[in-house]
C-alpha cells in the first residue's frame, strides 16, 4: 500500500517539474455517501499537455474512520502520443493532428494488480474544452479474464458552462470487456451466470470560490456510476461530496 502511495507521489512531482506547459492538478477530498462506503475519500488528478501529446492520471484512496485505515485504492495514468501535430498531412492533416497513440495501465489497492492498456484515442475538442474518446486493448492478471479484451472511454473538461464563470463539468465514461463470475454480497454469486462487461461513468460538476477570491477552491462532488464494477451486480450509484484545490 505504501508503494502505491509513494509512486503517487513521485508521479504528481514529475508532472510539475517535467511538464510546464498548460497543465492542471488537482486534489479532492470528501465523504463518500455509497451504502457499501460511507467513507471519506480523497482523489489526485492531473491532465497535462506537451508538444507530444498529454499525459492522464488519477489516484483515489478511500479511508476507514475508526480505526483510521486505507480500504480501497486505485491508480489509473495515460500517455497519449502525437509527435506529428505539426506536420501537413493534406487532406486528412486536421484529422491525424488529432489521432493520438495511447498507452498506460490501472489497478486497484496496490501495483501487483494492474492492467495494461494500449491503443488510438481522438481528441474531439481540445483547447479551452476538453473532450476525448479512445478504444484499446486491455490486459488482464490474476483471476481476472476476458473474452472481449477491449477498453473504451470518453474524458471530457467543459470549463464555465451555462455561461457562468467558474462553473466546471468534468469526468470519464469507461466500459470494458470482462469475465465475471463473481459478486461480492451474494448468497448465491453464480445465480446469473457471468457478467461479459463492466462499465463505470465518473460526473463531476465543481463551482470555484473566485467570487471570494479564492478561485483555485471549489465545492461540488462526483457521481460514481458503475455496472458489473468491482465485483457489484449489476448498477450501483455512490454519489460523493468534497472540496476541490486545483494547483
Amino acid at each position: 500500500m505504501g508503494r502505491t502511495l509513494r509512486i503517487t507521489a513521485v508521479l504528481a512531482l514529475l508532472a510539475f517539474r517535467a511538464l510546464p506547459s498548460p497543465a492542471q492538478t488537482d486534489i479532492f477530498a470528501g465523504y463518500d455517501f455509497g451504502s457499501d462506503r460511507k467513507s471519506v475519500t480523497a482523489t489526485l488528478s492531473g491532465f497535462y499537455n506537451d508538444l507530444c501529446g498529454d499525459t492522464y492520471f488519477r489516484a483515489s484512496y478511500g479511508f476507514r474512520p475508526d480505526p483510521f485505515s486505507l480500504n480501497r485504492g486505485s491508480l489509473e495514468i495515460r500517455r497519449d502520443l502525437n509527435f506529428w501535430r505539426g506536420v501537413q498531412y493534406s487532406p486528412f492533416w486536421d484529422f491525424m493532428r488529432r489521432l493520438n497513440i495511447a498507452v498506460g495501465f490501472d489497478g486497484h489497492l496496490n501495483l501487483d494488480n494492474c492492467n495494461f492498456l494500449a491503443g488510438l484515442d481522438f481528441d474531439i475538442l481540445s483547447g479551452g474544452q476538453t473532450l476525448k474518446a479512445g478504444v484499446y486493448y486491455k490486459t488482464f492478471n490474476g483471476g481476472a479474464a476476458s473474452s472481449i479484451p477491449v477498453y473504451a472511454e470518453l474524458f471530457w473538461v467543459f470549463r464555465d458552462i451555462f455561461f457562468l464563470n467558474g462553473l466546471t463539468f468534468r469526468g470519464s465514461a469507461e466500459a470494458w470487456g470482462e469475465d465475471i463470475s463473481y459478486w461480492y454480497g451474494s448468497d448465491d454469486p453464480f445465480e446469473s451466470g457471468k457478467a461479459r462487461f463492466a462499465a463505470l461513468i465518473r460526473p463531476q460538476l465543481w463551482y470555484s470560490f473566485g467570487f471570494l477570491n479564492l478561485p483555485s477552491l471549489s465545492i461540488g462532488g462526483e457521481v460514481e456510476m458503475g455496472i458489473n464494477y468491482l465485483g457489484v451486480k449489476g448498477f450501483r450509484c455512490r454519489p460523493r461530496a468534497a472540496l476541490r484545490w486545483e494547483f
